[in-house]
């Protein structure tokens, strides 16, 4: 007999090559999302959320704008404090949430398993980590990421065989308002799952009477609450999460609302099998109930799993603002579903010697190449250009005296131009109808010295524009420098924000530097030169018919930024 130990094939045994090569799939993805978390471009949302963070970590809530959501507090605050540069605040941050987009995998692939020994749990892990929406936004920095990690916790606190059914109850009120200071959206989601609770609990927390239910609810939320104040208390921006909760009811009565159509037909291209899988159980469910009646209203699968769906959709459909990161709480689910329909004893002819050849075609086509192809376009987008504006950005500024103005929080180690420093959808309306004052009146009250163009900046008035041209010139088209192109002669040119600036004249369309002397408030400097300037008016003569530029170059620098033209409608590319 030939020892096995002599055949090098032989300590791989069939049965175990699926999963090795699971395990190796699962290395690759994981190596693949470390990338794409610490190279891929940066939202604009994302930027908010940092800058948010650093605000409050900084003791400033006072100064500027914040809604001080419970994300911002604990670990984002200390990447706060312990970070210098804004290359380094959102290379941690988005490894932080990059371990949430693991956590959110591994809850997802235990749900859908039924149990962390299944002998399945690899390859349903293997299925969440290849859905597309989450591969869209789930390692972002975005308080959804969290959300649906209270989501996925929620169900499987509902779902759990408990010793003591009462844990069940008690654990429930924290996570609730633990949600609900993540986002004002959470309640859409953890209302009904304590109405269930309360109502109609699964059999194994049906043993506790309906008052002793409401009673360890309530008891929860009051711990929950107690907490999430002690937490504010330690850390600062309880008024402003009071202040958040009002502005997420304006804006949700305010803003327009638009079709979830477009988002959905979205995830039908993304995620094929998924969609179908969601299909198929209500139609199974739907077939069985012909038959069996009102006893498929029960706790016994498909209905739970088809109950959360619906709910999980009527909440989508609901949201004024369906916007396409909103399918991370919806997405997951529909592989739940799935994995709750493949259970029923008749599918599992799929994995049958015969059949299984067609069902791995069927999954290769329908959910791995859509996969591989949507998610391929983020390798593409990098934040190469984002992180040379911040650096440039920081280098034209000191920390402590010039604020960086763009709307969105992109370099949030510099100060934001003014309490109302945020340019979005939701604030847009408040600047112009006179509630908050004009974003021109900030400007006009402390000049930032740089600004940095984006798609958000294009909704400024035309007067704000103006101001911009005026008193700004582009180191690229999407970095302005505070200074002004002066005409030949001499000029009177007015100083907005006090500093360094170099003056020189401007270079001609051969690329060659003029020579002569510069004539700057009564005195001569060779061209040219780099002063500081007091806020207010300065003369500035030259001889000659060249135009004279003058332009800011901050605490440090001796020459300007050396940037690509770029373009500012591109810094920043939501939705692609």
């Amino acid at each position: 007999m030939t020892s096995s130990s002599s055949d090098p094939q032989a300590g791989l045994r069939p049965s175990r090559f699926p999963r090795v090569l699971g395990w190796a799939a699962l290395a690759i993805l994981g190596l693949a999302s470390l990338h794409l978390a610490t190279h891929r471009i940066l939202q604009v949302d994302e930027a908010q959320q940092v800058n948010q963070a650093c605000i409050l970590a900084r003791g400033e809530a006072a100064r500027y704008f914040v809604y001080a959501p419970l994300h911002h507090l604990g670990p984002m605050a200390w990447i706060a404090k312990a970070c210098h540069t804004s290359k380094s605040l959102f290379l941690l941050n988005r490894l932080l949430y990059l371990a949430v987009f693991w956590v959110n995998i591994a809850l997802i692939g235990r749900i859908c398993a039924g149990g962390w020994r299944s002998r399945s749990i690899l390859g349903w892990t293997l299925g969440a980590a290849t859905i597309v929406p989450l591969w869209d936004y789930g390692f972002e920095i975005r308080h959804d990421n969290v959300l649906l990690t209270g989501l996925l916790l929620g169900w499987l606190c509902l779902m759990r065989r408990w010793r003591h059914p009462w844990a069940a109850f008690l654990m429930a009120g924290p996570l609730a308002v633990a949600l609900q200071f993540l986002s004002f959206k959470s309640f859409l989601y953890w209302a009904p799952f304590l109405l269930v609770l309360l109502v109609a609990p699964p059999p194994s927390l049906a043993s506790i009477r309906p008052l002793r239910r409401l009673g360890l609810l309530l008891a929860g939320l009051g711990a929950g609450l107690v907490a999430v104040r002690g937490i504010y208390a330690l850390s600062g921006g309880w008024h402003d999460a009071i202040q958040g909760f009002g502005m997420g009811v304006a804006s949700s009565v305010a803003t327009t609302r638009f079709s979830p159509l477009p988002v959905l037909a979205r995830l039908a291209r993304q995620a094929p099998l998924l969609v179908a899988g969601g299909l198929g159980l209500a139609l199974s469910w739907a077939l069985t109930r012909r038959k069996a009646g009102s006893s498929t209203l029960t706790w016994v699968a498909p209905f739970p799993e088809l109950a959360l769906l619906a709910f999980l959709l009527a909440a989508f459909v609901v949201n004024p603002t369906p916007f396409p990161y909103n399918l991370v709480l919806f997405a997951p689910f529909l592989l739940v579903a799935s994995a709750a329909l493949l259970r029923a004893p008749e599918w599992g002819v799929l994995a049958s010697r015969p059949v299984l050849p067609a069902t791995l075609a069927v999954l290769a086509a329908c959910h791995l190449l859509p996969f591989l192809l949507l998610t391929a376009r983020h390798f593409e987008k990098t934040q190469d250009r984002q992180i040379r504006i911040q650096e440039a950005a920081e280098a034209l500024t000191d920390p402590a005296t010039d604020p960086v103005f763009d709307g969105t929080g992109l370099v949030p180690t510099r100060h934001p131009v003014g309490y109302q420093w945020l340019i979005h959808s939701i604030t847009l309306g408040r600047f112009r109808d006179g509630t908050w004052p004009s974003i021109l009146s900030l400007l006009e009250s402390d000049p930032p010295p740089v600004v940095i163009p984006n798609y958000r900046l294009d909704s400024l008035s035309q007067d704000e524009q103006a101001f911009l041209s005026a008193h700004y010139i582009p180191v690229a088209d999407d970095l302005l420098v505070a200074g002004q192109v002066l005409p030949a002669g001499a000029t009177t040119w007015t100083c907005l924000h006090p500093g360094r600036y170099q003056i020189f004249h401007e270079i001609q369309p051969g690329g060659v530097a003029q020579p002569g002397v510069l004539r700057i408030d009564g005195r001569d400097y060779a061209n040219p030169v780099i002063l500081y300037m007091d806020k207010g008016d300065h003369r500035v003569e030259s001889r000659g018919a060249t135009r004279k530029v003058v332009a800011w170059i901050g605490p440090r620098l001796t020459t300007m930024p050396q940037l690509e033209l770029g373009d500012h409608r591109e810094l920043f590319i939501n939705w692609y």
